[in-house]
């Protein structure tokens, strides 16, 4: 009998620029700026399940600025723009789905990550600091009740409502994909990552 189980030859898909990413152990070479930006900017939280899209990118920039209040440390605060780079690959998928696939998502999801961090030489642990931690899940519980209306059962989420990031989401509703893949890369650059 044949062993037809997946090999990280056999588990990967094309990207936008043109790179064959293997999900089981992808390469830093594989990694691309672009294909993150394409990824985050065009995937939406939440399944689309708001009021209007809201792209990675944009909650990734929200992230950034809470990080960026908090602690005034840029290397946290590309940690909190990198934070879901990794859903440029693997998707953006909700909570507790993620938590009903287990460990197996979550090592696809970590492979991403190490990549990511290894191409751009990004410390791994400056996406996932507690102030990067908290500042996603303060941004959490803040497009919920911005773009979701509220919960409609307990969340049990450690987040706070953010009225800065509030009034972000508020006011950018008429901005699609493509602004949110030049704000997110716009602000990359500020930290010293560009398209080479």
């Amino acid at each position: 009998m044949n062993d037809t189980s997946p090999t990280e030859q056999t588990v990967w898909k094309q990207t936008f620029q043109r790179h064959a990413y293997c999900y089981l152990e992808p390469s830093a070479s594989s990694i691309d700026l672009l294909d993150i930006a394409l990824g985050l900017s065009r995937t939406n939280r939440f399944n689309g399940h708001t009021t209007r899209p809201l792209s990675v990118a944009e909650h990734s920039l929200g992230v950034a600025s809470m990080v960026y209040d908090r602690s005034r440390n840029p290397s946290l605060t590309l940690g909190a723009l990198l934070h879901d780079a990794a859903e440029a690959y693997v998707s953006d998928l909700p909570a507790p789905l993620k938590k009903l696939l287990g460990e197996r998502y979550r090592k696809v999801e970590s492979a991403a990550r190490v990549a990511s961090c290894e191409h751009f030489n990004v410390h791994e642990a400056d996406l996932v600091d507690d102030v990067v931690r908290q500042a996603d899940m303060d941004a959490l519980i803040t497009e919920r009740d911005v773009l979701m209306s509220g919960p409609v059962k307990e969340w049990g989420v450690p987040g706070e409502f953010n009225e800065s990031y509030a009034d972000q989401l508020k006011k950018s509703a008429q901005y699609n994909h493509d602004y949110w893949l030049k704000a997110w890369l716009d602000e990359v650059a500020k930290y010293g990552l560009t398209q080479g």
